[in-house]
């Protein structure tokens, strides 16, 4: 295979990956946009200040007994979108995941997202 192949090869995967990481961010935010038109449930749970580690903790084992569910930081109970202050965001990812990580004697591997949404209430 010659290296215009290669180079051509390596920019069409470049290409694909990009849009497939953008379709899922796309997607991901379209999600959490309806996740926050609905009421809270067993399921779903608002939070509009960053919670304490018990009650990650409590909700976590909630969620993973009963097959999963979705925190949203940054929403009140009413639905309106406070948002979190950017600064803190990858500290708070490590904090959900260290808390989960450090106090389930179970394995209980959440998935974090961070996402902008510009709809912000004051």
């Amino acid at each position: 295979m010659s290296k215009k192949n290669t180079q051509k090869e390596n920019m069409i995967e470049n290409l694909i990956t990009s849009k497939t990481k953008e379709n899922y961010l796309l997607n991901n935010m379209n999600d959490i946009r309806k996740l926050i038109t609905q009421k809270e449930n067993r399921k779903l749970e608002f939070k509009e200040i960053f919670p304490t580690n018990e009650k990650i903790i409590k909700t976590a084992i909630a969620f993973s007994n009963s097959q999963g569910g979705d925190l949203i930081i940054g929403v009140r109970d009413d639905n309106s979108i406070v948002g979190i202050d950017e600064s803190n965001i990858i500290q708070y990812e490590e904090i959900i995941s260290n808390t989960i990580y450090d106090k389930c004697s179970s394995p209980i591997i959440p998935e974090i997202y961070s996402v902008r949404i510009k709809e912000k209430q004051s």
